[in-house]
């Protein structure tokens, strides 16, 4: 397999790939994100085991939450592609600007995300899949819990929010220079 930074640039590089054709629905990108993440997360609950109920819950609740979610940062995304920075700072403000609003969004759709698995899946949830492997290998049900909340509440949304910052600023980056 990849190292942990290779699978998170290969992860940036997705998203990034994921969300230009979003682009180019202009004011809809939002929505078409939402739908594409409606989509997944019904996928992905439907390989879990999940019931069509469970696969419907989670893609609207997945889509609603990244629908609203990316509706800011694309939208200073258009604003950055509607303007020519004036010095080398502007372009550095208007990335990092960008960068930041990725990485905000991407950090709190990880926790909606998770806290929506475990409220539609319950038990079949990937937060409960994989707490129950640790205590599978030997970890008490106190040591599984712990490392499970530090996967999916802490390095899961950084890792995350560190794509976000990555693939905003790079999306950023290309439409001011175009």
């Amino acid at each position: 397999g990849l190292s942990p930074e290779m699978t998170a640039l290969v992860d940036m590089g997705l998203g990034v790939g994921k969300f230009l054709p979003a682009l180019a629905a202009g004011p809809a990108a939002p929505i078409v994100a939402g739908m594409q993440s409606a989509g997944a997360a019904s996928y992905d609950a439907g390989k879990r085991g999940g019931s069509v109920e469970q696969m419907l819950q989670a893609g609207a609740v997945s889509g609603a939450v990244d629908a609203a979610l990316s509706a800011l940062p694309a939208r200073e995304l258009y604003k950055l592609a509607g303007s020519t920075p004036k010095s080398i700072t502007g372009f550095a403000r208007g990335v990092l600007k960008q960068a930041g609003l990725s990485a905000t969004e991407a950090g709190v759709s990880s926790y909606m995300r998770t806290l929506a698995d475990l409220y539609v899946m319950g038990e079949d949830s990937r937060y409960e899949q994989y707490r129950r492997g640790l205590t599978a290998k030997g970890m008490s049900g106190e040591e599984a819990t712990r490392e499970a909340n530090m996967e999916f509440f802490l390095r899961e949304p950084v890792m995350e929010m560190v794509q976000g910052a990555g693939g905003g600023a790079l999306t950023a980056g290309g439409m001011l220079t175009l």
